[in-house]
C-alpha cells in the first residue's frame, strides 16, 4: 500500500492506495454524493439558462438592428438641424411685428391725426 497526499484548490486530499485500486477515503463516498445533489439542482438551472440566453444568431440579429436604428437617428439628426434653421428664420419674422404698446401708439396716432384732419375740414367748409 502507498499513501499519496495531494491539494486541489487549496484542500489537501490524503489517500491510500491498495492492491484493489481506488482510494481508500471514508469521506469519498460522502463528497461524491454531495457533488452529485449539487448537480442534479444545478442541471435545471443550466437547461433554463440556456434556453433563455441569448445566442450567437440573436446578438448578430441585435447588431443589424441597432446599425438601421443608428442610420434612422442620423437622418432625424439632419431633420432637426434643418427644422432648427426655419425656427431661426420665424424667430426674425417674429420679431419683427410690433408688441402691444407700439400697437396702441400706432392707432392714437392715427386716432389723433383723422381727428385733426376732422377738425379742418369742418372749420373749412362752415365758414
Amino acid at each position: 500500500m502507498t499513501a499519496e497526499l495531494f491539494t486541489i484548490s487549496g484542500v489537501a486530499f490524503h489517500t491510500t492506495v491498495g492492491k484493489g485500486g481506488g482510494p481508500s477515503d471514508p469521506m469519498l463516498e460522502n463528497r461524491v454524493s454531495r457533488l452529485e445533489k449539487i448537480l442534479a439542482s444545478l442541471e435545471p438551472k443550466i437547461s433554463e439558462l440556456l434556453l433563455t440566453c441569448a445566442k450567437k444568431d440573436d446578438l448578430q440579429k441585435l447588431q443589424l438592428e441597432l446599425a438601421k436604428m443608428e442610420g434612422r437617428m442620423s437622418g432625424i439628426e439632419g431633420r432637426i438641424s434643418g427644422i432648427d434653421g426655419r425656427f431661426s428664420g420665424i424667430e426674425g419674422r417674429l420679431s419683427m411685428i410690433p408688441t402691444t404698446w407700439q400697437i396702441v401708439a400706432i392707432l392714437a396716432t392715427l386716432l389723433i391725426g383723422l381727428s385733426g384732419i376732422i377738425f379742418a375740414t369742418s372749420k373749412f367748409l362752415h365758414p
